[in-house]
């Protein structure tokens, strides 16, 4: 899939977290619930962002459960995350995957079909002016402090056919979503931390080259 990764499940798990935090919206709407859910897609898009989550992955077929957890700064179509021992630069044009265990970095150039994969913004595309319908759940108990607003796919080709988010009630930050994909799989995401940093700059998302003069560098631009 990538001449570098993370394990396939846990590069799968965090990109469905992007996915759905960048879904775009159409028909079918609970006006409440749709502003809710746009204020936080809002702030995603346009704050540089810091984040630390926990994703679980059921898989029913398999019995498989799979638990990872990361750190991911975010600033538009930039981000830098650190999972499964390794840290991921993207400047929005190259990646660098830094492998202290090794010492190794790998350069890449990142296609427009990978940039979907893994690229928060480059996901929007695949959803951008397709229908989802935005309600608010009624089988959640409320509570003061937060809400849970449900997603429902329009298009039966779309990978997921729920989402479920609960957002803080005061900031509109995201707190946990639960993805339901058709083929049975189950993905639990906990945002243990959320916060806007506006003095992120565009340095944080590259990788100094320089203040590692000893790893390897596998370069394959």
């Amino acid at each position: 899939m990538f001449h570098h990764a993370f394990r396939p499940m846990k590069r799968i798990s965090f990109v469905l977290f992007l996915l759905m935090i960048t879904f775009a919206v159409s028909a079918q709407q609970d006006p409440k619930a749709k502003a809710a859910f746009e204020k936080a897609v809002s702030i995603i898009r346009h704050s540089s962002v810091k984040m630390t989550f926990t994703t679980v992955v059921e898989m029913p077929t398999t019995k498989k459960r799979e638990t990872v957890s990361g750190t991911l700064w975010m600033k538009g179509a930039k981000f830098k995350l650190i999972m499964d021992g390794m840290t991921s630069y993207f400047d929005g044009k190259t990646e660098w995957v830094y492998q202290p265990e090794n010492k190794e970095v790998t350069i890449a150039s990142i296609s427009g079909k990978e940039q979907q994969a893994i690229n928060p913004l480059a996901i929007l595309s695949n959803y951008e002016g397709k229908s989802v319908k935005i309600i608010f759940d009624s089988t959640v108990k409320s509570v003061a402090t937060s809400e849970t607003i449900d997603l429902f796919p329009t298009n039966l080709s779309a990978n997921e056919f729920k989402i479920e988010l609960r957002l803080d009630k005061q900031t509109n930050y995201p707190q946990a979503i639960t993805i339901f994909s058709r083929d049975g799989t189950r993905t639990y995401i906990t945002l243990h931390a959320f916060q806007v940093v506006p003095t992120l700059n565009d340095d944080a998302f590259v990788f100094n080259l320089k203040a590692h003069p000893r790893i390897s560098v596998n370069d394959l631009r």
